[in-house]
């Protein structure tokens, strides 16, 4: 599969060199192009990508006429996200949006010392400013901003003893490549150590070495297993739901999409808003209305729940009516009450006069710098 990745990259490449296709490309030489870049195929990053392309037709864009678009996703490979980058780079892109720290990391590395580099725009990155992407929300390099998500594991983590107070030790599974789930990691280990939980974590290399890790954190007698913001354990979420059934115990994850997957319970950020939050971006930069040096950080904090009572069964897990009714939606029997994601309907008029209202909360202010520079020397005293 990665080599068929590759060679398809490869491909493309050439057929730049074709004469008709430089042709089409002189026709169209005025149309912003936009390459949008995931780490994998997972649900949370699915949505974050759906939200941006939603977003885009609503303002108006339409392929091939007013915006050409390259989305990519590098199969949860870092030497794919490096190829994807390069592939659009070599095609001159007007944007890159980067979904997930690592492709983000590759893409802000690729172009740090660029002389004219594409204007990127990131989400679904846990904490930008703890792997090295900025200093602060407002210092960061010129071409560059985006969207934290800060999952609030203080909330979510003690989930776990509204499904099953007795529960004593729980275990974590994560991708110690992946700098947003380490960080995230190290969240947990304190709410963990706050509320008097034991947690036992088990790093994963890849999605191959997940399933005898979850196995071994069963023989250890964990109550319950507990996956944080991690594109490569998500991946294999319909497996350890499978695993959690054989053992009786929930599984949880702090993304609400996952229960999809069969999570007991999912409870996270909005990534679907990520995507929304990112098209505006884009278009507002491509309008020529947006100075990215300018505009800081934004920090995405809402959170939906969600709960599959099926998968509760299969686990032998019992849910209390009050835990239930707390949940944004349910699955059950197979059907879920959530709604389709979707563009909030306005006209453009009322798109953008939000936009410009979300912006202006953003600015990068001269106080807001100042305040932003204080903090930082204070930290280098």
């Amino acid at each position: 599969m990665k080599f068929a990745r590759l060679l398809m990259l490869i491909l493309c490449m050439l057929i730049l060199t074709v004469p008709g296709f430089a042709q089409d490309q002189e026709s169209n030489e005025n149309i912003p192009v936009v390459a949008i870049l995931k780490f994998g195929d997972a649900p949370a990053l699915n949505l974050a990508e759906q939200g941006i392309l939603d977003a885009l037709t609503a303002y108006g864009y339409v392929e091939g006429d007013n915006i050409q678009l390259i989305v990519e996703q590098a199969e949860l490979d870092i030497n794919i996200a490096r190829d994807l980058v390069a592939f659009v780079l070599d095609r001159d892109v007007d944007v890159i949006a980067t979904i997930t720290t690592p492709v983000t990391i590759t893409a802000v590395e690729a172009t740090r010392d660029m002389e004219n580099p594409p204007a990127i725009f990131f989400n679904t990155v846990t904490n930008p400013y703890a792997v090295g992407i900025a200093d602060t929300s407002c210092f960061k390099p010129e071409h560059v901003t985006g969207s934290q998500t800060q999952t609030p594991y203080s909330s979510i983590f003690p989930v776990l003893l509204d499904i099953d107070p007795t529960i004593e030790m729980v275990g974590v599974l994560y991708n110690d490549a992946e700098a947003n789930s380490v960080l995230s990691v190290e969240i947990i280990e304190s709410v963990a150590e706050e509320m008097g939980i034991d947690v036992l974590v088990q790093s994963v290399a890849n999605q191959n070495v997940v399933l005898p890790a979850a196995e071994s954190l069963l023989m250890s007698g964990v109550d319950a297993i507990f996956v944080p913001t991690d594109s490569t354990v998500a991946s294999v979420m319909l497996e350890l739901s499978e695993l959690a059934a054989l053992a009786s115990i929930p599984l949880v994850s702090a993304s609400s999409v996952q229960v999809y997957n069969d999570a007991t319970v999912g409870i996270g950020l909005d990534y679907y808003q990520e995507g929304l939050d990112t098209a505006r971006l884009i278009n507002s930069y491509l309008n020529g209305e947006l100075d990215i040096a300018r505009t800081a950080i934004n920090a995405q904090t809402g959170v939906v729940s969600g709960i599959n009572l099926d998968a509760a069964m299969q686990q032998n897990v019992e849910l209390s009516t009050d835990f239930i009714a707390t949940a944004d939606f349910v699955i059950e029997n197979g059907e879920s009450t959530e709604d389709t994601p979707s563009v909030p309907e306005m006209t453009l008029e009322e798109r953008m006069e939000a936009d410009m209202a979300f912006l202006a909360e953003l600015e990068c202010t001269s106080e807001r710098i100042a305040e932003e520079q204080a903090t930082l020397d204070a930290q280098s005293e």
